[in-house]
């Protein structure tokens, strides 16, 4: 693999007891979570760029709720 290929992050975003949580089992994220869904894709974003360094990534996205009417 060329060291500037672009990898690729699939984070799953739940909503569960009023909190949002994310996901990326490819590389271990686990534990951003906040009540604003914006906040945590934040968090989530500058945590990858950190991870990968000056490496190009693209964030695959993916959202879950325990009850989908909670969606706001």
């Amino acid at each position: 693999m060329e060291s500037n290929s672009l990898r690729i992050a699939h984070v799953t975003y739940t909503f569960e007891d009023q909190i949002w949580v994310a996901q990326c089992d490819e590389f271990g994220m686990v534990g951003y979570q906040g009540k604003s869904l914006e906040k945590v894709k934040k968090l989530v974003d500058e945590g990858l760029q950190v991870f990968f360094e000056d490496h190009p990534f693209e964030v695959i996205e993916s959202i879950t709720a325990e009850n989908e009417f909670n969606l706001k």
